[in-house]
């Protein structure tokens, strides 16, 4: 037989002649058994019958080497990844240098406070915490979530963070996707709820009609696209009066129809009854407000067209503006909090979806949290594509005549 052989240290070329003479050997002793069998005058039938399974044996080790040669393995993981658990890495200096010596510089690398960090690993604890090996040590639950976050905050590529955070780039593919969606399952439950009845939706319009002096607003209405790969998935979310999404739906195509945005125009989510304005006289519906992507509805308010404004018009104009701000200063800082939405995220569709719901989830936390100071923190205007003017059925007179109420009302007022 042939002398023992490690696939290894030789190319594919060897270890193909490798396998091959191992085979042969077997085959030739399989022929020398045959012509001593026939030399013995033994049953030429059971001569052949033994040769055929020495030829099978030959096939199954051939096969065995194969197999044992690609599930060897030289090693776990890289020398150099493996001392991140020796305190090298980026995450461990986050958690051991930047939580005790800066705090003001592990808010800025996690986008938020190390109370705020604990309390989220809290709620997620339990869906993300992996059992260790004999061998080796998963990778714990707090560098996960950090993990994550930094990948949310800076949009780098998982082989940008490999490096600088002593994580191969394979694991780090399924670790951020699915962090994302426990994110998400946990936090918007409480953080990311729409409002159900009729008393939660006056609540949002109470606050409207004192922060944005703009009664009876439900909420401002706006959609962006998120680029990915050679495509976008368009985000579209109602904004509170205090920055906060309380509805999203990610992956609506780019036009925006009756029927396309959400429940709003069917009123399904069980909007207060219509009532007077503040001095009318007329019965009007609680509204959305949105710009020139979305149809004017019994529902939804937008302005008028920039031609032949009269200062009345100009007034509603002016008026709805300042309220729909609410949902631009969402995505602003959205956007601006979490960078990864100013790259291209080189992913697929269903993980893109994934990682927006986590950053909105995570936006309504902070939101929550830091109440003014986080949602005075917009830097720059949103760097997200905003939809285009859609081109759609003619308004019915209806959502007119209630455009045309408010406007009467805020140019009496």
């Amino acid at each position: 037989m042939a002398q023992q052989f490690s696939p290894h240290n030789e190319d594919q070329t060897r270890f193909a002649e490798h396998v091959k003479g191992e085979v042969e050997d077997v085959q030739d002793l399989a022929r020398l058994g045959l012509c001593s069998f026939c030399k013995n005058d033994m049953d030429l039938d059971e001569a052949r019958t033994i040769t055929a399974a020495v030829a099978l044996i030959s096939m199954v080790m051939a096969a065995g080497i194969i197999i044992n040669r690609r599930r060897r393995r030289s090693m776990w993981t890289r020398p150099w990844i493996q001392r991140r658990e020796g305190g090298r890495g980026m995450l461990n200096m986050v958690h051991k240098e930047l939580a005790v010596e800066d705090r003001e510089a592990f808010r800025n690398f996690m986008r938020m406070t190390e109370e705020q960090f604990y309390e989220i690993l809290g709620l997620i604890r339990n869906d993300i915490e992996k059992q260790e090996t004999s061998m080796r040590d998963s990778i714990s639950a707090e560098k996960r979530l950090s993990l994550t976050l930094r990948f949310l905050a800076t949009g780098e590529t998982y082989r940008s963070l490999m490096y600088s955070t002593r994580t191969h780039h394979s694991t780090i593919s399924k670790i951020i996707p699915d962090m994302c969606d426990i994110i998400y399952r946990n936090l918007k439950r409480k953080y990311l709820k729409v409002p159900r009845t009729c008393q939660e939706w006056e609540d949002v319009a109470l606050k409207f009609g004192s922060i944005w002096n703009f009664p009876m607003c439900l909420g401002a209405i706006d959609g962006k696209h998120i680029a990915f790969r050679s495509h976008s998935i368009v985000l579209l979310a109602v904004a509170d009066a205090l920055c906060r999404f309380i509805y999203d739906d990610v992956g609506v195509n780019g036009r925006v129809s009756d029927g396309g945005v959400f429940p709003i125009a069917r009123n399904t989510l069980n909007f207060p009854p219509n009532k007077k304005l503040p001095n009318r006289q007329a019965e009007v519906p609680y509204v959305f407000v949105a710009d020139d992507a979305f149809p004017l509805t019994p529902h939804i308010l937008k302005p008028y067209p920039n031609r032949d404004l009269t200062e009345e018009k100009r007034n509603f104009n002016y008026r709805l503006s300042r309220a729909r701000r609410t949902v631009e200063n969402a995505f602003g800082i959205l956007s601006n909090r979490f960078r990864v939405f100013q790259t291209k995220i080189n992913l697929s569709p269903e993980k893109v979806e994934t990682i927006v719901l986590a950053a909105v989830a995570l936006h309504n936390f902070l939101c929550e949290k830091n109440g003014a100071t986080y949602t005075a923190s917009v830097e720059d205007d949103c760097p997200l594509l905003v939809l285009p003017q859609q081109a759609g059925k003619r308004p019915t007179q209806s959502a007119l005549d209630i455009r045309k109420e408010y406007t009467n009302y805020f140019n009496a007022n």
